[in-house]
């Protein structure tokens, strides 16, 4: 499961490297806007899923 968050997060980064450098050299669409989004919620999600996964281990 941490594999999984690590990807996520990761892509997530990822996405938002490329993007960020997309939207700097004027390809300014509302499509990259909405993917940029995702990507911040990815990166979220991809911490919250770590969170609880070591939460849960702590309990075990």
């Amino acid at each position: 499961m941490t594999n999984k968050n690590n990807l996520l997060i990761s892509v997530g980064l990822l996405s938002i490297m490329v993007l960020s450098t997309l939207i700097y050299f004027g390809i300014n669409t509302w499509v990259v806007h909405v993917l940029l989004a995702i990507s911040f919620v990815a990166i979220g999600a991809g911490i919250l899923l770590g969170f609880i996964k070591m939460v849960s281990d702590e309990k075990n």
